[in-house]
């Protein structure tokens, strides 16, 4: 069966949903307040509640992370084979890209202003140095701990997707798919907690299950083969029903709905919103090629640009011109040209070249321990 949802077509889905973030960070409530912007044709309401939803963007990814470990490890006979050891090569990729950056922003930040002092340092050097560890090793946000970046909490919940990955892949497979997402919408309502919080990983391990279980039930293969069977009927139908069901959701579910039933705010909403984007958009060739070139810098564009956008350059973001719009399009070409240096920058270091052969290493170490367990 050819595979219909390409790692091209997740490239220009994490697109998307880096367009989405930094609309999301830049006009929610209270963040602008202090600049003349105008929001001019639609009115500053609407941008703040189309900042609000923008939240999805985290969903996205959670799905993008669930589908493409769920397709890996079904192309990996040694994952299939020990799923522990796998795991510690899928934390290791996953990391790796950050703790570049990480030492990068150390550094620079200290250089500028002593960052890292101010956020690590107020409680003496032993613990500022486990801080400092915590925050490299993506945890300061399960900690509670300092960080030198509030947008660095998704790679808290990037570990926490990636550790819970085997225990729903084994529910799943054991009980279905139907039994893993109920366990996971009944859990933090049975513990008594409610709505998680929009930076608590257990918000998005539904869009991460329902990832998983596109990938391992090929329901875009058979969306595919569906379409191909009711040929012109069934195209239209896969570009008009997303687009009308994100309509009535648009219109009709306020806000406040996302911490009432956040499984349809950050579960279902998001699945519709691949939908579209697969069907709908990326088919577009000069939009695909954009989409597809910011989605292959998203994970140093989502690191970094809140240094831009609140750290050290809010007065020129939101200063400079007086059109959100205009602002917007300032902070998406100041994040990906220090993406792009950034990125150019690791080329040359040949830090990739440096991780893979690690991941190499722990690669042989895992088809040692399959041998072994064969034998």
């Amino acid at each position: 069966m050819k595979q219909a949802f390409t790692k091209a077509d997740s490239a220009a889905v994490k697109g998307a949903a880096i367009l989405m973030m930094m609309f999301h960070h830049l006009y929610l409530p209270g963040r602008f307040d202090d600049y003349a912007i105008d929001f001019w044709p639609i009115g500053e309401n609407l941008v703040a509640s189309m900042a609000w939803k923008c939240k999805i963007c985290v969903s996205l990814f959670a799905f993008i992370t669930g589908y493409g470990l769920l397709s890996s490890l079904k192309h990996s006979e040694k994952g299939m084979e020990h799923l522990a050891s796998w795991t510690r090569v899928r934390l290791v990729k996953t990391m790796s890209g950050f703790w570049f950056i990480y030492a990068m922003a150390f550094a620079v930040t200290l250089c500028l202003d002593g960052l890292p002092l101010h956020q690590y340092g107020d409680k003496g050097v032993i613990v500022g140095v486990l801080y400092a560890l915590a925050d490299a090793c993506g945890l300061a946000n399960l900690f509670g701990s300092p960080t030198l970046c509030s947008t660095w909490w998704y790679m808290s919940a990037a570990i926490v997707f990636i550790v819970l990955f085997p225990i729903l892949y084994a529910i799943a497979h054991r009980f279905g798919y139907i039994a893993a997402i109920a366990a996971v919408m009944a859990v933090p309502r049975l513990i008594g907690g409610g709505y998680p919080g929009g930076t608590n990983a257990i918000t998005f391990v539904f869009p991460l299950l329902m990832g998983m279980m596109f990938s391992d039930l090929s329901l875009f293969e058979r969306l595919d083969e569906t379409t191909t069977r009711k040929s012109h009927a069934g195209t239209i139908s896969l570009r008009v029903v997303p687009v009308c069901i994100l309509t009535v959701i648009a219109l009709l579910v306020p806000n406040s709905f996302r911490v009432q039933a956040w499984e349809l705010s950050y579960g279902i909403v998001p699945v519709i919103v691949i939908c579209f984007l697969r069907y709908c958009i990326i088919p577009i060739p000069g939009i695909n090629a954009v989409l597809r070139f910011l989605g292959r810098h998203s994970m140093t564009i989502f690191l970094t640009h809140t240094f831009i956008r609140a750290t050290y350059c809010e007065d020129f973001v939101y200063g400079t011109f007086d059109n959100f719009l205009a602002v917007y399009a300032l902070l998406l070409v100041m994040s990906l040209a220090l993406a792009l240096a950034i990125d150019g920058l690791k080329k040359v270091c040949r830090y990739d070249h440096l991780v893979n052969r690690m991941i190499d290493r722990m690669n042989d170490a895992l088809a040692c321990d399959v041998g072994g367990q064969a034998h």
